[in-house]
């Protein structure tokens, strides 16, 4: 009986401890607002963005954005899994994204990560629509 107790003990702790659900660690680089300077391919090919964003990852997952009246297709939240945020919501509860035809990104693939300096891959499916170089927005 002593055995089974411990069994089951172990058992719960290992399930409370599963990290399936990843939000983004409160300690974790991307978890700040960050300022769009650069949009490329693949990482590579940049061009300078003349009208820059600001985007912010909280660590609850949430992706907002500054000074952006309609978000049709952009990530609202996302779950990560090492350097891939998954897209679990979109902006295109907004009436008027009900006009606008595009096709919105699955994931997001994190190509740089530094205290100050963040490259992302915005994709559908294997494929790389365009990527942004973003510097930490003060």
């Amino acid at each position: 009986m002593k055995t089974a107790s411990y069994l089951v003990l172990t058992v719960f702790v290992a399930l409370a401890c599963d990290h399936a659900d990843r939000g983004i660690s409160p300690s974790d680089q991307l978890s700040k607002r960050w300022k769009s300077v650069e949009i490329g391919k693949d990482g590579k090919d940049w061009r300078e963005i003349t009208t820059p964003e600001i985007i912010e990852f909280r660590t609850d997952g949430t992706v907002l954005y500054e000074n952006r009246a309609h978000l049709c297709c952009s990530p609202t939240r996302i779950s990560r899994q090492q350097s891939v945020l998954n897209v679990l919501t979109t902006g295109d509860s907004d009436p008027y994204c009900a006009t606008v035809n595009c096709i919105g990104v699955s994931e997001l693939r994190i190509l740089s990560l530094r205290k100050t300096d963040l490259v992302v891959d915005y994709r559908m499916g294997n494929n790389s629509m365009y990527s942004i170089h973003y510097v930490a927005a003060h």
